[in-house]
């Protein structure tokens, strides 16, 4: 299987997931998309001018997300919560002094490496991002990879866009 091909099989199982897919409207008319799933707050970004620099921050964002390791945690929360608006800022900026006055952290060598396989901009949805993770446990001999998907919500602020969402599709 190419990597295109697995990345759209990805995001099929997403959509599946997440209760997302085609539905027969009621006036037998074209299908519908419907979600019954949790969602992120979403933006329109595909009706909004500057989409470039919305997808750019939502990568930068998840890039950072997903590349961390444990002695340096609470400096990435710290990095992630600049990028973030409202609850998630706050939640972030939590994340990152709890990290920091964990001793235990500093001594363990856990990491996360990753990338951004794709970003689906969708209309009046959350925005679907792709990542592909691998995770280093102890001495790093032990790893374990996989693609992972993200519901995400971008905000146009007076600073630019930020990231008001950023959540697993699945739980």
């Amino acid at each position: 299987m190419t990597k295109r091909a697995l990345i759209s099989a990805c995001l099929l199982l997403a959509l599946a997931a997440t209760g997302c897919g085609p539905t027969t409207s009621g006036s037998g008319g074209p299908a519908e998309t419907s979600t019954t799933a949790r969602q992120a707050p979403s933006v329109p970004l595909d009706e909004q001018p500057g989409v470039g620099a919305a997808e750019q921050a939502i990568s930068r964002f998840a890039q950072t997300f997903v590349n961390w390791r444990m002695p340096t945690l609470s400096a990435t929360k710290r990095k992630l919560a600049a990028m973030a608006t409202g609850d998630l800022r706050k939640q972030l900026t939590t994340e990152a002094t709890q990290a920091a006055n964990n001793e235990a952290l500093s001594q363990t060598t856990g990491e996360n490496s990753g990338t951004v396989e794709a970003i689906t901009v969708r209309k009046d949805k959350p925005v679907i991002v792709v990542t592909h993770e691998t995770a280093k446990l102890g001495d790093g001999r032990a790893t374990q990879s996989g693609y992972f998907v993200y519901l995400v919500a971008a905000t146009r602020t007076a600073s630019g866009w930020k990231i008001s969402g950023f959540e697993p599709a699945t739980s």
